[in-house]
């Protein structure tokens, strides 16, 4: 099966069509319409999927007339790894079908002096449910993907060392301004460390108080409680 970060439809028959990205736990919205001989592009590193997901790509076509749907194209192991499965779209309203196509090579990295090479890193536009960031294009931000308690201190230890400030990114369904402000600016000094790709649970160490400074958002008043609930890194 193949490995692939982002999924690319092309279409290249006589319809306009839409497409998500599906796993057994978590579904992507649909994409702007594609018309014919143009492409769209789902990247999963935006959404909280776990990696290692098995992700099935999910076509719709505008005014489909096929009699039964045509057999579901091959689908992909969600990994962290820069590289887009290219897929196509053939056919009529009537005889639609689509097929797996290829793999582009990895996009490049952002160039970050001393990052630890092991650990996944992206630019991608930050926008949380509040949409509190109103410009008309997200900020891209320096993003991580840790797939292990080690990664997260390796990267914390490099952080500090060249100047940078460590925010948690989960699945952005927040309105407190904790991991950014309400107008973030590209380049800053700041890496988000993403906990949906491979830390789904916390672990809150017994005699650590918890506590925030007034300002700072929502104040937990039982921090046991969340500790008890699978993904909850995820959700913060």
């Amino acid at each position: 099966m193949t490995d692939a970060q982002r999924i690319r439809v092309t279409n290249r028959g006589g319809f306009s069509l839409s497409f998500a990205a599906k796993s057994d736990e978590f579904g992507t919205p649909e994409t702007a319409a594609v018309l014919a001989l143009q492409s769209g592009e789902i990247d999963l590193a935006m959404f909280p999927i776990p990696e290692g997901s098995i992700v099935q790509l999910d076509v719709k076509v505008s005014w489909d007339d096929r009699p039964t749907p045509p057999p579901p194209p091959p689908p992909i192991t969600f990994k962290m790894n820069g590289q887009t499965a290219n897929y196509s779209a053939h056919g009529t309203i009537w005889d639609w079908t689509v097929s797996y196509d290829s793999l582009d090579p990895p996009s490049e990295r952002p160039v970050v002096p001393g990052f630890p090479a092991e650990v996944p890193l992206f630019c991608l536009p930050y926008r949380k449910w509040f949409q509190d960031i109103q410009e008309a294009e997200p900020p891209k931000i320096l993003t991580c993907a840790p797939r292990t308690p080690s990664d997260v201190a390796v990267v914390c230890n490099w952080a500090r060392q060249y100047g940078y400030q460590v925010r948690p990114r989960g699945i952005l369904h927040g309105w407190s301004p904790l991991s950014l402000p309400t107008a973030p600016i590209e380049h800053t000094k700041v890496v988000l460390v993403d906990l949906t790709k491979g830390l789904w649970q916390t672990t809150f160490l017994p005699g650590v108080r918890w506590s925030s400074q007034p300002g700072e958002g929502w104040r937990g008043s039982d921090p046991a409680a969340i500790a008890a609930v699978p993904g909850s890194a995820a959700r913060r």
